[in-house]
Formats: structure tokens, sequence, C-alpha cells
């Protein structure tokens, strides 16, 4: 099936190279259909008709590719659907490798992926391919897969029906890959795509709209122009009666803290009975108490970020409070527009698996914990400890009496860097805090799957113990990432059987135990391990564990020879 819009100049020699292939005539069928083409393509392809085995579809409706390949599909007689565009960019000659894996009914979707090792593109312009990144980047949470976005795959003809009436838009085998909600088996090819050579691209800027706003669609959000735009009316009026109410409380002495919570409240109330009547009074109904407990829920997440802002605005950046409560209205905005849109009123009509929706709700609260942390590093006072390590930083040296040095080191670049700010104590904290859901979601996802490294890293953002790691300056910020980091390199190494693993478990286990002592806990719980399990036993006899205890030792240097300059004190 392959979708045209003024390609005149593509077809001969498109289909002069599918049929030096070499596959028998009669095993498959060509089927262009055509969007309201003024070029001569159909033209070209009538000529076709009579020579090889062609089909012209013609749609008379709006052009787009999603439709386009659904007719195609619908008018196929063969058992595998193979999707590809007109333009050249994808080579005729991976066709075979292509439909291989689904012909032999060893996958469901194969699909021809630029981003797997052996595929790429060439001549692509740079523009086009950061947005192709982005877009793909963007659908990763929901599909597991590498390229979410490629034209150029093959399925089996029964699943177009999965695929939900409004799909449109570019991106169909995103459609056909949410449609399957994680029960397909798919297949990535490596094919490398070239930019095409004969007319102009027909990207503008409405497709990545319409693949954003589809992409939200499709995860469960009730996300439209339509939405948006009565969500911003309602919105407006919102913020005059949030604005209004904050300046007179503000004027009659009440201090800013309960000002801008009673102002807050006062809005979002007026603003969730109007939503639920105007902005989504399609999904709504009637007022419920689970939709005005998930408004609540939203409210105290926005209200917890704008109480950041305006204290950064306020107290950091020394803005008048009638001024800064604007920006703060507006930072919460966004919150409030997809919290409602997610959370308070979800699509109902071909909804998410619940898998799906753990995966969103993952990536949204994790998103926000992450912006929470960043607002408030520099607007709260550092806790004793912090003061403590900060004084450390102040006198630097190999190591200190009671905590090896890292936590000094840190403090010390970050102020070197931001200041002796709280901002400046606190940032070598929250990279710490980033480093760890790194690592902690490679590690989930080799010990289980994607969704189950989402969920953890979910846990890991709002359970106290580690947003405080990711938000405070004390030694365990470096301890928790560097024992994620060890954990991770210990799986890959011992499990894995990755010879280069080593290498990382030395660094990740030395920097540890400059963080603090406790992560040295883990050398006898791998040793152990090794001892119990029959095939880690092997690297006993290996060099690899010895090396990167050595590795480990050598980065813990400093405090063994600040320690004999002091008589041990530690």
């Amino acid at each position: 099936v392959i979708p045209t819009l003024n390609e005149a100049d593509n077809i001969d020699p498109l289909l002069a190279r599918l049929c030096e292939l070499g596959l028998p005539p009669e095993s498959f069928e060509i089927i262009f259909v055509d969007d309201s083409s003024s070029d001569g393509t159909r033209a070209k392809v009538r000529d076709w008709e009579k020579r090889a085995n062609v089909r012209l579809i013609e749609r008379p409706d709006k052009p787009d590719l999603a439709r386009s390949v659904l007719a195609g599909a619908a008018a196929a007689h063969g058992k595998v659907i193979v999707v590809m565009d007109a333009d050249l960019s994808h080579p005729p000659e991976r066709l075979p490798a292509l439909i291989a894996p689904v012909l032999d009914g060893s996958c469901d979707i194969a699909i021809g992926s630029r981003y797997v090792p052996g595929g790429g593109t060439e001549g692509e312009p740079l523009p086009r391919r950061w947005l192709s990144r982005l877009a793909n980047g963007l659908a990763r949470p929901l599909c597991d897969v590498n390229d979410a976005t490629s034209g150029f795959f093959a399925f089996r003809r029964e699943l177009a029906a999965t695929i939900a009436e409004p799909a449109h838009g570019h991106e169909i085998l995103l459609e056909l890959l949410m449609a399957g909600q994680g029960k397909l088996r798919v297949v990535e090819v490596p094919v490398c795509f070239h930019n095409r050579t004969h007319d102009a691209s027909k990207l503008s800027f409405r497709p990545p709209w319409t693949y954003l706003q589809r992409l939200m669609t499709l995860a469960g959000g009730t996300v439209s122009v339509g939405t948006a735009g009565r969500f911003a009316a309602v919105g407006l009026f919102g913020l005059a009666i949030d604005a209004l109410l904050f300046q007179f409380l503000m004027s009659r002495g009440f201090g800013l803290a309960l000002a801008h919570i009673t102002s807050f409240f006062a809005a979002a109330v007026i603003n969730y009975s109007l939503n639920s009547r105007r902005s989504f009074q399609n999904l709504a109904g009637d007022l419920r108490r689970d939709q005005l407990g998930r408004f609540l829920t939203v409210g105290i997440f926005a209200l917890l970020l704008r109480g950041g802002v305006l204290a950064l605005l306020i107290d950091a950046w020394h803005m008048p409070s009638f001024l800064a409560i604007f920006p703060a209205i507006a930072a919460t905005a966004a919150i409030n527009y997809f919290g409602a849109a997610f959370y308070v009123f979800p699509v109902t009509v071909n909804p998410p698996s619940p898998d799906v929706r753990w995966r969103v709700a993952s990536v949204g609260i994790v998103a926000f914990a992450v912006l929470l942390r960043l607002i408030y590093l520099g607007t709260a006072e550092l806790i004793p400890d912090e003061a403590y390590y900060w004084n450390y930083a102040q006198h630097m040296d190999l190591s200190f009496y009671d905590h090896p040095p890292m936590v000094a080191w840190l403090i010390w670049l970050g102020t070197a860097i931001f200041g002796n700010s709280e901002f400046g104590v606190r940032i070598g904290s929250f990279c710490c805090g980033l480093i760890t859901m790194a690592y902690l979601y490679a590690l989930a996802c080799n010990l289980y799957d994607k969704s189950t490294a989402m969920r953890a890293v979910l846990l890991l953002a709002v359970l106290p113990f580690y947003f405080a790691t990711g938000a405070l300056m004390t030694a365990d910020a470096p301890l928790v990432a560097a024992w994620a980091a060890t954990l991770y390199y210990m799986e890959r190494a011992l499990l894995a059987d990755r010879n280069w693993a080593w290498l990382g478990m030395g660094i990740a286990f030395g920097l540890g135990i400059l963080s603090k002592y406790t992560l040295g806990l883990l050398g006898p719980a791998a040793l152990l391990f090794v001892i119990l399990d029959p095939a880690s036993r092997r690297w006993l006899r290996r060099p690899h564990a010895y090396l990167a205890a050595a590795l480990a030792l050598l980065l813990f240097s400093p405090v063994i020879i600040w320690n004999f300059q002091h008589d041990w004190a530690s």
C-alpha cells in the first residue's frame, strides 16, 4: 500500500525497483491510494496497471495518510500489508527482509527502523532529523519500539480492523501499535532511509501538531484545539478572580501564603465548575464525587508548584508580589489543564489499557516531581546537615572526620558555579537524583520490563526519603546515586555476563564509598552472591572482579591518605 500526493516523478523508478526484486508476480499486489494529486500521478499509475499487478484507489476526501493506508488495506487481497512511501526514501530492496518475519509467523508487525543498529538516514535535513527524533522520543513511553514514526512497515492484514475509527494524521504505525495495547509481537528491521530526490517534502507545521495531539489522545487525554480553547477562555476568567482576590487579601494585610492559597482555591472551584460544563462537557456529565476528588488532587499538585514559583520570584528574584502572581498563575495553568485532560476528565471512548495509563501517570508525576525539586532548590533555607556540609566545602580536603569527601566536593562545585546560595549548595543533589532515576530505570528494564521500570521510577520520585535525597544536599544524595549505579553494573556483570560492566562497577562502587561508608555493605553482599550462585562463581577465577575492586580502592584512596595523615581519626 503506497499513499501518494503529487508523486508523478517517483512512480516509474519506484515500480521499476519493486519489480526487480525477483518476487513471484502473483505473490503480491501494489495498491496506490491517491489523495487528490494534480500533477499526473494517477495517470502514471494507470499506465502501470496494464503492465503489472498494480491498482489505483482514488480518494476525493481531504488528504490524510492514515485513512489512505486503511483504505488500501481494506481493498487488499494479501494476508500481509506493507506500507511504504512513494518518494523513494524507503529502499524497496529491504522489502524481503521486512516481510519475512511476518510471513513466517514470528511477529505481527515488522518495522523498517532507522534507530536500531544497522539503520540510519542519509541526506535528511537536520531540522527534520531532530523533529523525527523528538517525535519518537515522545512516543517511547507508550510503545516499546525505537522508530514508532516509521512509514515503512509490514503487518498482518486483520490488524487494520483494530485501529480506532478517529485515526488520522501521518503516523499510522503509532495507531497500529497503540491499538494492540502491548499484545503485539513487534520486530524492528534495520533500514537506511534516504531523503527524497524529486519534488518537495509534504511536511508542514500542521502534521507535527496533529501528531502531538493524536499522541496525547491515544495516551488517554482529552486534548484538542477545542478543549484547549475553551479551557483558556475559562482560565482567563479564573485568572481575573485569582489575581483580584490575591491583591485584595494582600492589601488587607494577609500573609503571602494565606493570600495565594485562598485566591487559588476560589478560582479553582469556579474553573472546575465551568470546565466540567464547557471545556469537557461531553465527558463530565453530572458532577461526581470521584471527579471532585481527582480535581482536588490536581489542585494540590498545582498549589505546590505555584507556591514554589511565588517564593522563587519574590524571595530569590525580588519581584513585587502583585507582579509575581501572574507568572505563578501561568505556571500552574498547564498543570491544571493536563491534569483535567488526563486525570479528571480522561478519554472514555476507546480508552488506553491500564498499562498505558500507568505509564502516562509515571511520566507525568516523575516530571512534576523533578520540576518541583528544581523550583524549591533555591527557595527553602538549608537544614542543619546541609549547612554543616557546606562548612566542609569551605575547608576542602581529601576527606573529613565523620564523612568521606564526596558531599563536600559536590557542594564546592555547585557553589563555585552558582555562588554561595541554597541553589548552589543543592544543585549536586538534584543531579544525583536524576542519575539515580536513570540507573534505576535501566536496572528494572533489565530485570523485568519497561512498565515495571517506569513504576519503579515513579516510586522513587514520590517516596519521601528518595524525594529528599534528590532535593537536599546530604551524603545520602550521592550515596543513593552510586548505589543504583553499582547495582546496575552488578546485574550487567553477574547476570548478563558483560565484561565491560566490571569497569562501571569499580567506578560506581568507588564513588559510592567516597560518598558514604555504608555502600561498603554491597561488597560482602556481592561476594556472597558470587560464592552461592554457580553461574557467577567462575568470576572468582577471572581478573575482572579483582581489577574492579582495585579501581574502587584507588578511587577511595583520598580517604585512606587523609586518615593516615590524621591518626585514623575516622
